[in-house]
């Protein structure tokens, strides 16, 4: 769950850090590639620096949450089914990254370098709750690895500062992908960084994502279906009473 949902999480954060109201924001993320397609109706509330992601509709039993605090820079990762949850905070992503690191380093001295991608645009446009977007394609070796759909800065709530926001966010998840990588690895840490790299490239914020398998099938689709002004009460930012903490892992076992 964690890996399919926090992409729609981050791009929500981002969209919603810069509204002058309190937010709800709706995406409809598909999961394709395992027989049924899993469909999910993932809603980000915003208040302030605070973000929290629900998933509450899907086409399996997964269900969960996150919270995000800007100003204190943690992730909070909600177990629902069993009560739970989970701090991720800037002070444990540097431990972990400590921690383990130096012995993936000794594992593995020389890494592959990533593969060059190239972006294309198709020159046509499209349009996501009626805000116009630019389609795109990201080539990597040779084949089409993504599509996007991305809006100009202009046409989202706070331009310059919604791209000042993605920074901040981008420096927070890059230390998460390091950590993470380091203990064992999370591909959906290098997607996201990737989409980073696409929106300072284009210059804008993708509205629609699709990221295809080697045989060209479609692998995930995250599309942003709805957007409201709406009060939120600061508590909705905490985990629910009676959820316990646990300790983050500190490694990959």
């Amino acid at each position: 769950m964690f890996d399919r949902y926090i992409a729609t999480f981050l791009m929500g954060s981002m969209l919603a850090a810069t509204a002058h109201a309190d937010s709800i924001l709706e995406f409809q993320t598909t999961e394709f590639g395992g027989g049924k397609p899993i469909v999910g109706t993932v809603q980000v509330a915003t208040s302030g620096s605070n973000t929290r992601l629900e998933i509450i509709s899907v086409t399996s039993d997964e269900a969960g949450g996150m919270i995000y605090h800007g100003d204190k820079q943690e992730m909070i990762i909600l177990d629902h089914a069993n009560g739970n949850y989970i701090v991720i905070n800037q002070r444990q992503i540097d431990e972990l990254t400590t921690n383990v690191g130096a012995a993936v380093t000794r594992q593995s001295p020389d890494s592959a370098p990533a593969r060059p991608m190239t972006i294309n645009d198709l020159g046509s446009h499209g349009e996501v709750i009626g805000i116009s977007c630019r389609n795109f394609e990201v080539i990597r070796g040779g084949r089409k690895v993504r599509e996007l759909c991305v809006s100009k800065w202009d046409d989202i709530h706070g331009g310059q500062a919604t791209a000042n926001a993605i920074k901040a966010v981008a420096d927070f998840f890059e230390g998460m992908r390091r950590a993470f990588a380091a203990a064992g690895g999370m591909e959906v840490f290098d997607r996201q960084q990737e989409l980073f790299e696409h929106m300072k490239e284009l210059d804008g914020y993708p509205l629609l994502y699709r990221d295809f398998s080697p045989s060209g099938s479609m692998r995930r689709q995250t599309i942003l279906t709805g957007a409201r002004a709406e009060s939120i009460p600061p508590e909705r930012f905490n985990p629910p009473r009676g959820y316990q903490p646990l300790d983050m892992p500190a490694s990959g076992n």
